[in-house]
């Protein structure tokens, strides 16, 4: 018989991925239609918001029950650190070239770039806070998909199977990116799933997460014009 600590816990990490979800789609919607004036990466209250579910992400793992070993905070070493990056590299080339031939094959109206336009660099100097940002939203979201949903509840679920379920809903989360949108953030997050599961650690898949996300953002704003090439079925 479940304690009431662990149906709150359920209940929370329940709450936790409807909003992570539905914020992911509305927010892909809403970039589809307009373009904001300042980086939304860069906005405070986002930033609140997400040391916020950081924080709630830990109040799950203690109402299960969980440990830090449990939510692969454990063994950090800069040889975990050093597989994340080549992980990182790694899943920037196959994923790149996986987008450049759906785009060749089907069409730019595959791929919506709406919402990697909008978080571009303004100017230089922003690049720092940038990556910085994405090194928060990286944690965020490998702490709650991988800690907790892969870590504190492969006790109830089998983890092979969960992650490819996580990987699926992600996946449709980014419905407005276009189809091509949906495969690669359903990968992604697969990928990261396995390194997990793998290392039984953090580490890597965090920093694997931020590699790949920065070599994104770096590559778009070195290369406008395949932006400018993937809008043109549709546009804003």
């Amino acid at each position: 018989m479940p304690t009431w600590y662990e149906v709150f816990g359920f209940v929370l990490t329940l709450t936790l991925l409807v909003v992570t979800l539905v914020g992911a789609y509305r927010t892909a919607v809403l970039l589809r239609h307009f373009r904001p004036r300042t980086n939304p990466l860069l906005s405070p209250a986002e930033n609140l918001v997400r040391v916020g579910f950081i924080g709630l992400s830990f109040a799950v793992a203690w109402l299960l029950g969980s440990t830090p070993d449990d939510l692969g905070l454990a063994g950090f070493s800069p040889g975990e650190a050093a597989l994340g990056v080549g992980l990182g590299l790694g899943a920037l080339v196959v994923i790149n070239l996986v987008a450049a031939g759906g785009i060749a094959v089907f069409g730019p109206g595959i791929y919506r770039p709406a919402v990697i336009r909008a978080i571009l660099p303004r100017q230089t100097s922003e690049w720092p806070w940038i990556l910085g940002a994405l090194a928060l939203a990286a944690f965020q979201e490998e702490l709650f998909f991988r800690g907790v949903l892969l870590g504190v509840f492969d006790r109830f679920f089998p983890a092979a199977s969960l992650n490819l379920a996580v990987g699926a809903l992600f996946g449709l989360a980014h419905l407005p990116q276009g189809r091509l949108g949906v495969v690669l953030a359903g990968l992604a997050s697969t990928y990261l799933g396995f390194i997990f599961l793998w290392r039984n650690s953090l580490l890597a898949p965090w920093v694997c997460h931020l590699v790949f996300n920065a070599g994104q953002v770096a590559l778009a704003a070195r290369f406008p014009q395949w932006l400018k090439f993937t809008e043109a079925e549709g546009g804003l």
